[in-house]
């Protein structure tokens, strides 16, 4: 039986993008820009989905009971352990003003059943201590590393 080893990171992911023009325009045009283009958030029902806060989630116990979590719930999958599958499984969830974890999906996946294992993981996960913004409970985007190694 091979030993396996899970390294475990967490970052918080932001993706930023441009609303640039790249034509040319006269003079005489006017251009109308989306409001994400010109920095102004539309207003909708749903909260902002943050990726960093003033206080950050936490997951109970801190960042090495989750690793202790992870280890004791992982199991490396046997195709990918017969395969000699080793890589990185990211995963993205956000933690909502109750800590709970919600909407999680895999944002790079390795497959052999190492994606399902990862958000069967996620998914098992007690809740958190919320993160806050201006002392505010507020949902808070998180991307989850995980690697399979087998050594």
């Amino acid at each position: 039986m091979k030993n396996i080893i899970l390294f475990l990171t967490i970052f918080a992911f932001a993706v930023s993008a441009s609303g640039q023009n790249k034509g040319g325009t006269s003079p005489d045009t006017i251009e109308v820009k989306k409001p994400a283009e010109v920095g102004i958030r539309e207003v909708t029902d749903e909260p902002e989905i943050f990726v960093v806060v003033e206080e950050m989630p936490e997951f109970p116990g801190g960042t090495d009971s989750m690793t202790k979590f992870i280890w004791s719930n992982l199991n490396y999958p046997d195709s990918a352990v017969r395969h000699n599958i080793q890589g990185k499984v990211a995963v993205q969830f956000v933690i909502d003003e109750e800590g709970r974890v919600t909407d999680p999906k895999i944002v790079k996946g390795l497959g052999w059943g190492c994606d399902e294992e990862v958000l069967r993981i996620v998914k098992l996960m007690p809740n958190w201590t919320p993160g806050k913004q201006k002392g505010k409970p507020v949902k808070v985007r998180f991307v989850l590393p995980i690697r399979f190694q087998l050594y």
